[in-house]
């Protein structure tokens, strides 16, 4: 009985400390920075039960993805030079506002869970600042849901590790289905304000509820340095 203990506190211990290994090796290789790809740094997919419904304007939520991924691969390359994983557990973006220079601010802070997972906790007052119309028992709750972190999902592409694709998925989405409009405005900035826009992201939290299937993906790679002298 006793060798039985002993063997099984050593199986426990060991399987602790490959894990925690892996997550250090996982967060190695995250470390850096990212940038988006130029040809497609952003992908969507969408399927649920009925279309959106706004006024006498219908689309389904595929369409709606399309529409989507088409605006996100135009803004992207504009607007997001890199995004940068700090040894400090910081999450860096650089990025085109309105002038010519690019602005490199702290947008949140991350943490690495499994070589697969991370928790991203957002700035949400630096997101969501320029959103209108945000009261404060809602810009609390957002905080709380902050400090949780957002799950992301992540996997190296090809054998290297200088491709990468972190993605939300249906399970993240819809845990966050009232932030995820929210932020959406915050992107899109005075696009937004479009009242047809407007309404359809408001109606997402409601869509996502008759969700089979979601999720975006945002691609990244390694910035490529010349060898040649």
């Amino acid at each position: 009985m006793k060798r039985f203990v002993f063997y099984g506190c050593s199986f426990v211990v060991s399987m602790s400390l490959i894990c925690n290994c892996s997550d250090e090796v996982a967060r190695e290789n995250l470390l850096g920075a990212w940038e988006p790809f130029l040809a497609q740094p952003v992908d969507m997919c969408w399927e649920s039960s009925g279309p959106i419904t706004v006024s006498d304007f219908s689309i389904t939520t595929p369409e709606l993805a399309v529409l989507a991924t088409q605006y996100a691969n135009l803004f992207f390359p504009e607007k997001v030079r890199s995004i940068n994983f700090t040894k400090d557990d910081k999450l860096e973006v650089t990025y085109f506002g309105d002038n010519a220079y690019p602005t490199t601010e702290v947008f949140g802070t991350y943490r690495v869970i499994s070589p697969s997972k991370l928790r991203f906790s957002p700035d949400v007052d630096k997101l969501l600042g320029g959103v209108d119309g945000i009261n404060s028992l809602t810009l609390e709750g957002m905080k709380i849901m902050a400090k949780v972190g957002i799950l992301v999902r992540y996997y190296f592409i090809g054998v290297n590790t200088r491709e990468v694709r972190f993605y939300l998925d249906t399970e993240t989405l819809t845990e966050t289905k009232f932030l995820f409009p929210l932020l959406a405005m915050a992107i899109l900035g005075n696009d937004a304000n479009d009242p047809t826009t407007k309404s359809v992201l408001e109606s997402v939290p409601a869509q996502l509820d008759k969700t089979s299937k979601i999720e975006i993906g945002f691609n990244y790679q390694k910035p490529y340095v010349s060898t040649s002298k």
